[in-house]
């Protein structure tokens, strides 16, 4: 058992570049991100969690954290 951030990547009709990014927060509360934000940022604000990607959650699977450097 961990503890983990879940996020999940929104597409915006609007532009073809804009995107949204949707974090889950451990407390459950849900904030959006319109400019890039890297895993290492989360997890300064939630110390102790990880950040994983919410497609690859499946029920009865492994998932895979991702790396701090990496870009949502």
């Amino acid at each position: 058992m961990g503890n983990y951030v879940s996020c999940t990547l929104s597409s915006n009709p609007r532009g073809k570049h804009s995107r949204t990014i949707k974090v889950i927060f451990p407390s459950r509360e849900i904030q959006q991100f319109h400019e890039p934000i890297t895993a290492a940022e989360l997890m300064l604000e939630t110390p102790n969690f990880f950040v994983v990607n919410s497609r690859s959650l499946h029920i009865e699977r492994r998932f895979s954290a991702l790396n701090a450097d990496e870009d949502l």
